[in-house]
């Protein structure tokens, strides 16, 4: 029936052992279920952890997971799926990047966005895992915490044998310990004059530095409301 969870060796039995087939069967089962009744979502998400922990290959499951569950709401069980198909398709990238794009839309954690993108980059190939690691980079570069987002970015860096790309890495981790000191110089300025900072060369009026560093990236910095320094957003 659909919707209907069944225990773990009723499902078996009922597959003659075979978890592949049992696997299978949920799956379907899951996609019948309808929207509407009351604790279908309940049950899908049950169905569809199910299916993972028989068959945590499952191609179609995972999709589901991370283009169905966590946009009805279900973003830990959708995680949870990702992350056993991650650890069993051990080939595949898009499992560790549909749970980084996910901590970083549902949860706005770029620091577990950029990790989980970094994993994807370590299981990819050719083009893909260059674009991978220039994703996971630009996520941590959001990150609050900079001192992680650098020491990520430089083991990134380190990993890579492309010169260029491991050039642009390395101006990635300067454009950040720029604002470190971007940040460090407007608090000072905060302290002494009791007023945020409104424009980067108040810096250099007030004594506090004597030139503003440049983004080695051509991208910038801005100031935010409060006067706080930070990056200006890159172009997709």
């Amino acid at each position: 029936a659909a919707g209907l969870v069944l225990p773990l060796p009723a499902d078996l039995l009922l597959s003659a052992g075979d978890r592949y087939l049992a696997a299978n069967l949920n799956f379907l089962r899951a996609a019948v279920t309808p929207l509407n009744a009351p604790g279908s979502l309940q049950s899908r998400a049950q169905l569809h952890t199910r299916v993972a922990r028989l068959n945590a290959k499952h191609e179609d499951n995972y999709y589901f997971a991370s283009g169905g569950l966590v946009w009805m709401g279900e973003v830990d069980v959708g995680q949870s799926v990702l992350a056993m198909a991650a650890l069993a398709r051990y080939w595949d990238p898009l499992p560790y990047f549909f749970q980084g794009a996910n901590e970083v839309y549902f949860n706005r954690d770029f620091l577990a966005g950029g990790r989980l993108v970094g994993l994807a980059a370590g299981v990819a190939q050719g083009r893909d895992k260059t674009f991978f690691t220039d994703l996971s980079a630009k996520l941590y570069s959001r990150s609050e915490n900079l001192d992680i987002a650098i020491q990520y970015i430089r083991l990134l860096a380190n990993g890579t044998t492309s010169k260029a790309f491991k050039q642009l890495l390395v101006k990635r981790v300067q454009r950040l310990e720029y604002l470190k000191e971007l940040r460090a110089s407007a608090k000072r300025y905060s302290l002494q004059t009791g007023k945020p900072l409104q424009r980067f060369d108040q810096l250099i009026n007030a004594g506090i530095r004597d030139e503003i560093p440049v983004d080695p990236t051509g991208i910038g910095y801005e100031l935010d409301p409060s006067g706080l320094p930070t990056l200006t957003r890159e172009k997709p």
